[in-house]
């Protein structure tokens, strides 16, 4: 056996376990062939959070439970029978992506210096490109 084989389980965070739960417990209302009894709906959940979790994602509660509940409401729609974790998994949407940084602003001053430099190099008519050392303007 190797070390990762030997490594505990992660310990689910309290709201993925319940996202888990809420959404198991909306899918044995469909009473799908192949749910297990509705008394082990709780350790069902445990398990399939623990699946979850071996998914080396940083999990947040504020990005991971709309999609988790999202993914749940996808499964109710596409399956027949009671699904696996991978079905879960896959249904999962992919994080939004976060907001685009805002370009910076350049001060007034360097503004006006490029503008006045633009305005210099197209009055000369000196051709578009860096300056090159020792080259004539």
């Amino acid at each position: 056996m190797n070390a990762a084989m030997l490594k505990p389980a992660p310990i689910p965070p309290q709201w993925l376990l319940a996202e888990v739960a809420g959404g198991l417990q909306r899918l044995v209302a469909l009473s799908l062939p192949g749910q297990p009894p509705a008394e082990t709906i709780a350790l069902t959940a445990a398990a399939w959070a623990e699946a979850l979790m071996e998914l080396n994602i940083a999990w947040d509660a504020a990005a991971d439970a709309p999609r988790l509940q999202a993914a749940f409401r996808q499964l109710a729609v596409q399956i027949e029978r009671w699904p696996a974790p991978a079905q879960l998994i896959r249904a999962l949407p992919s994080r939004p992506a976060p907001p685009a940084l805002a370009w910076p602003k350049a001060p007034p001053e360097r503004v006006a210096a490029a503008l006045r430099e633009l305005k210099r190099l197209f009055d000369s008519g000196a051709p578009p490109g860096p300056r090159r050392p020792g080259a004539k303007r």
